[in-house]
């Protein structure tokens, strides 16, 4: 039997496994992840209204990269475009006068291809006009609601989520580095899903699982900060969890519970070369 590695969690893949995509060398769990990634995507392109039930799991992502200084930018500049766009009502903006593109150390293009994809912006001849995340905030806006509005607090969310996963993306697709936070996140709700094969999903994440899971893309200290961070300690919001109880077993939010049943549906019906970035 020949043993390689994962080329994403480094874990030993073996090569006759009727699960392993001899390929690219990715094991099945990472597979999952990958494909939960470009899944989320494709369903937000897609769809005019994306489903609830991937909605409450975006939201859950949209911390992750904010204070990053290799993703700052990214970030940077979606807030000063939609400030421009919703607030000052411009219809459009000159790519050279978007301050923070000049302000990062990520290459111009970069940034805006990204965002392009991400439905933030659209690009034409030098300017940069509102894509549809913005236009449904500024549709909220519209309708009178108040930036502390649960409203808008919840779109705000779901467009630092989705860059989020769409930056995740771009990191695995282009090989710059390994997104180890989000990944880790992907791959403890991949866990769940193959653990649960044909039952109910499995409401309670052990600490074992836990531990055994996220520590493939982190270690030590900064698996403790992951499980600060869903536990809501650094902000007061929980992220995909309710609860964590005595044992350190980590109690699932209802909505990650229809997500992981949706997205094994989708696992399982859909071709497995959907899953190449």
């Amino acid at each position: 039997m020949i043993r390689e590695k994962c080329g994403l969690c480094k874990l030993n893949l073996d090569i006759d496994d009727k699960y392993a995509d001899s390929d690219s060398n990715i094991c099945e769990k990472c597979q999952l992840s990958i494909f939960q990634v470009l899944d989320i995507l494709d369903i937000y392109i897609s769809e005019d209204v994306p489903p609830k039930w991937v909605m409450n799991v975006v939201k859950e992502f949209a911390w992750i990269y904010q204070k990053n200084p290799r993703t700052m930018g990214y970030f940077n500049t979606v807030l000063e475009v939609v400030e421009e766009f919703l607030f000052e009502s411009v219809p459009r903006l000159s790519i050279v006068e978007i301050k923070e593109l000049a302000a990062s150390a990520v290459p111009d293009n970069k940034i805006l291809k990204l965002l392009t994809e991400s439905m933030v912006i659209e690009v034409d001849d030098g300017y940069v006009y509102p894509g549809i995340l913005v236009k449904k905030l500024q549709q909220i806006r519209w309708e009178g609601y108040t930036l502390s509005s649960r409203q808008l607090e919840s779109k705000f969310l779901e467009l630092h989520g989705i860059i989020t996963i769409a930056i995740t993306r771009s990191m695995i697709k282009n090989q710059e580095q390994i997104p180890r936070q989000v990944l880790s996140l992907f791959t403890l709700l991949s866990n769940q899903i193959m653990l649960s094969c044909d039952d109910e999903i499995e409401p309670i994440i052990s600490s074992y699982s836990f531990d055994g899971t996220v520590n493939i893309f982190l270690q030590g200290r900064q698996c403790q900060k992951m499980k600060r961070q869903l536990a809501g300690l650094a902000d007061g919001h929980t992220k995909i969890i309710d609860d964590i109880d005595e044992n350190g077993e980590l109690h699932l939010k209802e909505s990650t519970i229809v997500y992981l049943n949706e997205m094994r549906i989708r696992w399982r019906e859909r071709e497995r070369d959907r899953i190449r970035i």
